[in-house]
């Protein structure tokens, strides 16, 4: 039920002589991304100060970027790092020199402000000349795929991920790109009907990441894809959690359909619709 307008009103009145007191007591902090858009922007909120001692290693490329004009290289061989896509970012990401990480990053900001062609064109650019295939492949593979391209997307997906296993080294950062790779290139080949290719990429992840909740919905896909139906029900009779799916998806009630006619059991009930 919405609030009387009076009362919001009231509300917002009675907040704005503190709106700008500094904390007395902080509970928490918050990461540095606050502290460089602030920066950037040249804020005064000392209602809700961003300090730049929460400045990272995250933040520091970006930070020199916005300093220099020149988004570093990085020092040592690890995944892109997280992208901004803000417009001022995206504009001094333009100007800044056509090196194969910044073109990584620039067309991730084109792509997400609707440039779809000229985000391509970035990451082909950033293809050329870049020591680290697999960032750059992955998106071509993602642009290939809105584009229906269901073969190619595959064969880059599965050329990403085969550089990605050549280049990875020990660490969480490592282990997560290669987990959230290995999984699309193994959606991707299933779609494109390679289920021995799918079958190649899960080989060759880590045992661990093959026990996640998650990669046992895939393996029950690739295993169905396998023509090994009954295989494929006893990963979901043995039980898994898939903790990181989306409310509302549709996934483990397909694979559930295509094995059986039985009812989904509850734990696999993911849909927010009747089923059809």
């Amino acid at each position: 039920m919405a609030l009387p307008r009076a009362r919001v009103d009231a509300a917002y009145q009675a907040w704005r002589p503190y709106a700008d007191s500094e904390p007395g007591e902080r509970l928490a902090t918050g990461s540095g991304w606050g502290a460089l858009e602030v920066l950037r922007a040249g804020h005064k909120l000392p209602g809700t100060p961003f300090d730049e001692s929460t400045l990272g290693e995250q933040q520091a490329p970006w930070l020199e970027l916005y300093r220099s004009g020149v988004f570093p290289t990085a020092r040592k061989v690890t995944p892109p790092g997280p992208s901004l896509v803000a417009p001022h970012w995206r504009d001094m990401l333009e100007t800044a020199p056509a090196e194969p990480l910044t073109e990584y990053h620039l067309g991730i900001a084109q792509w997400h402000a609707g440039d779809l062609a000229q985000a391509v064109r970035s990451w082909e650019r950033g293809l050329e000349l870049a020591p680290s295939l697999w960032p750059l492949l992955r998106c071509l593979a993602v642009a290939d795929q809105q584009a229906g391209n269901v073969p190619r997307a595959a064969d880059r997906f599965t050329e990403a991920f085969d550089d990605l296993c050549q280049e990875r080294r020990d660490g969480e950062a490592w282990t997560a790109a290669t987990a959230a790779l290995g999984r699309e290139a193994i959606a991707a080949l299933l779609a494109a009907g390679r289920p021995a290719d799918a079958r190649a990429v899960w080989n060759r992840l880590d045992p661990q990441i093959r026990r996640r909740g998650r990669f046992r919905l895939v393996e029950a896909q690739l295993l169905l894809a396998e023509g090994a139906p009954a295989a494929a029900r006893a990963l979901f009779d043995a039980g898994f959690e898939v903790a990181d799916l989306r409310e509302g998806d549709e996934t483990p009630a397909k694979v559930w359909s295509s094995l059986t006619r039985d009812p989904l059991p509850e734990p696999y009930e993911y849909r927010m619709r009747p089923p059809s």
